[in-house]
């Protein structure tokens, strides 16, 4: 009984203290006091400085991705990428047939991009990778320049390395003569866009005309979706110019195997320049297989019947696609300003 009755008075003195609405300050007033004297400390200030460094020409073939474009940052400076693409294809020894018509080349490197929406089927991206937001020109050559896989100062056993100023040594630089050979497009105002690419194919009747709709139009179907891309069609110089690098060379050696592909036909040079003060760059995958240069034709191939026998001809479409598994390098020109260091407490 002594203990219940000692339990039951602590607990009442325990409510009642509890209930206790003073209280009592355990700070020093160092802070808020009026007196400023009471809380003060020395300060130094210590200057930042801040400038540009341009780096020695480094190795930049055999990369990942590739940058390419113009791009001007208001307190750096402005750069210029460019890219040298290699070309191979797995189609050797190809046999194109009979009276062969180029219809078109179309070139297709694909930005980084995200599907960020999808409406009706249609695929709303975003793009990734993709610097500035202002026009650029773009050109692109055939090259003549010959990217070897194997460095001759090195008995031809260490991989041959293309630098970012366009040199293969410190004395052996990059004609641009050779890179600009030949003229296959060129946009003045090009910006890189965030559409889907939709592929369309021309509706025909049984007797192989187009299906032309009420405005007399052709009426077109879509065939195929792809990711935006830079997507081009290239032109054909003289009207035989794809004819005489490829078609003509049926049964050739420059047709047989890689290595006298890759020396016949050595490529493509994309340049871009500067239209205004800001520009855009953008990276690129070339060793993706999307990323592909497609020469699209029509020819006549023999066909055969059920005994194999010989048929008439027929003209049937064809496709001579390349690739850029092979070296690519890219090609920078840095006119960064120069940063004089100053003086600030925290940064300049």
């Amino acid at each position: 009984m002594n203990i219940k009755h000692f339990a039951l008075i602590s607990l009442v003195l325990l409510v009642l203290t509890s209930c206790d609405k003073e209280y009592a300050s355990i700070d020093t007033d160092i802070i808020n006091n009026e007196n400023a004297d009471n809380f003060s400390t020395d300060n130094l200030d210590y200057p930042v400085i801040t400038y540009t460094k341009n780096y020695s020409p480094f190795s930049a073939s055999q990369l990942s991705s590739n940058i390419l474009g113009y791009y001007n940052h208001s307190i750096f400076g402005n750069s210029t990428a460019n890219v040298i693409a290699q070309v191979n294809t797995n189609r050797l020894d190809p046999i194109f047939g009979d009276n062969v018509e180029l219809d078109s080349v179309v070139l297709t490197i694909p930005y980084f991009s995200n599907v960020n929406e999808v409406v009706d089927g249609v695929s709303g991206y975003k793009l990734d990778s993709v610097y500035g937001n202002t026009p650029i020109k773009l050109s692109i050559y055939k090259n003549n320049y010959y990217l070897r896989d194997f460095d001759p100062d090195q008995s031809f056993d260490t991989a041959q390395k293309y630098f970012s100023n366009g040199t293969s040594s410190s004395s052996d630089a990059i004609n641009i003569s050779d890179l600009e050979a030949q003229l296959l497009f060129q946009d003045d105002d090009f910006l890189p866009s965030a559409d889907e690419i939709k592929l369309t194919q021309v509706e025909l009747d049984e007797n192989g005309d187009p299906v032309l709709d009420d405005e007399n139009n052709p009426v077109t179907t879509i065939t195929a979706r792809q990711s935006p891309a830079i997507r081009v069609h290239l032109d054909n110089p003289n009207g035989t110019f794809w004819q005489d690098l490829i078609f003509n060379k049926e049964g050739q050696p420059e047709l047989s195997n890689q290595n006298n592909f890759t020396n016949h036909f050595r490529g493509l040079y994309l340049k871009a320049e500067a239209i205004d003060d800001d520009g855009t760059m953008m990276l690129l995958n070339l060793s993706t297989t999307a990323s592909s240069l497609t020469l699209y034709y029509t020819s006549d191939i023999e066909g055969t019947d059920d005994t194999g026998t010989d048929t008439e001809s027929e003209t049937e479409a064809g496709e001579f696609v390349m690739n850029f598994s092979g070296n690519n390098v890219s090609l920078y020109n840095n006119n960064f300003i120069t940063i004089s260091w100053c003086r600030r407490r925290w940064s300049c």
